[in-house]
């Protein structure tokens, strides 16, 4: 009787954008969206052009941006999007990306932190950093600073971080954790380059603890400048490219999609669109913004809160700090004179545990 009663439940648990905010115009905005090309980029490049945007879709595929920005184009919204080529597996290719970014346009309203990468070899970036904290974390880190003269110039203005729900806990119950004592690079993560899916799953949850960090560690300093700051949960949707290398996995979920938490894009995408489009005063800075969750957090909540504070016990403003710090001299920038970090003394006295070691935490047996 539970599961029917389940199966025929007509309450909608998700938690959508208010239709005002979907029809405020935006006319005269910026937008930026890394990894526009993808399921959720596309989707949201499409709504914010729709309001009349002038929305630019950046990633490493120059030509999957172009066909997107093109079939958008084509439907003749108020707005219009551009392509563009971004690679944030390359230091040196984000500032590139961010020089011509600033010659070509005089605002940046929303930059929405949508790329990121999972199931990929374990090969370090040109930079030498682990693929998925590299290009999730550091390349990330590296494109808002750099465009952060930019956001404070056109405030009021807001950055969204896509993270994740597992930057909790991976759907195995594993917690994800990270270690701020270990050199940048990894931080704990193992440099084997033969890692198995469970393990790049966990290899991508981290680098989505990173990203809440990193926007309540950026929190404090971009509000001064009247920029915010907030980092989400979209959404469970196993269409985006993140499934790629988990494809039985995939099937699975699509078969039995309702029963364990799968969701459409649109629903997805909701928090995402909330974040880019409320009332920038309106958002907690650094705050936490989920969308319904049915695997559910360590805590037990499931369902959508925007905001909500992170089930992780990791994520405070001491282990926030600390990370912002040893990511801005990882990526070679000064870091914010509040967070002077000495990476032989460290800070001290921070809470972060070290990561359990790849055999211990992955084991086959």
């Amino acid at each position: 009787m539970g599961l029917l009663s389940y199966l025929t439940e007509r309450t909608d648990p998700h938690r959508y954008v208010p239709e005002p905010l979907l029809a405020k115009s935006l006319a005269g905005h910026t937008v930026l969206i890394t990894g526009g090309n993808g399921v959720f980029g596309k989707t949201i490049a499409e709504q914010l052009c729709t309001q009349g945007a002038k929305v630019v879709i950046a990633a490493r595929r120059l030509a999957a941006c172009e066909a997107v920005a093109t079939e958008i184009n084509e439907k003749g919204l108020a707005g219009k999007v551009f392509a563009a080529h971004l690679d944030l597996a390359s230091l040196e290719d984000v500032r590139a990306f961010a020089a011509r970014f600033t010659a070509e346009h005089d605002a940046l309203h929303i930059l929405i932190e949508n790329a990121a990468v999972n199931g990929v070899a374990n090969v370090p970036t040109v930079d030498g950093f682990e693929p998925t904290l590299g290009i999730n974390h550091y390349g990330h880190l590296l494109l808002r600073h750099e465009l952060e003269p930019l956001l404070a110039a056109s405030a009021p203005s807001r950055v969204v971080t896509v993270a994740s729900a597992l930057h909790d806990r991976l759907f195995t119950q594993e917690l994800t954790t990270i270690d701020l004592d270990a050199p940048a690079s990894h931080l704990g993560w193992t440099d084997d380059p033969k890692t198995t899916g469970l393990q790049q799953w966990m290899a991508y949850a981290r680098s989505k603890l990173a990203n809440v960090l990193s926007a309540k560690a950026a929190a404090p300093r971009l509000a001064s400048k009247g920029v915010s700051i907030v980092s989400v949960h979209p959404g469970v949707d196993v269409t985006t490219g993140l499934f790629r290398a988990s494809p039985t996995a995939a099937l699975v979920m699509r078969l039995f999609g309702r029963l364990i938490g799968v969701q459409t894009t649109w629903q997805c995408v909701q928090t995402i669109l909330f974040c880019a489009l409320e009332d920038a005063n309106a958002l907690e800075p650094g705050g936490y913004y989920s969308q319904y969750y049915k695997g559910a957090y360590r805590n037990g909540a499931t369902a959508a809160a925007w905001p909500m504070p992170s089930p992780n016990p990791l994520v405070t403003e001491a282990n926030a700090t600390k990370l912002e710090a040893i990511s801005y001299a990882a990526v070679g920038i000064k870091p914010p004179k509040q967070q002077q970090f000495n990476p032989a003394g460290g800070l001290g006295g921070l809470d972060v545990a070290s990561t359990p070691q790849t055999a211990e935490a992955f084991s086959d047996e």
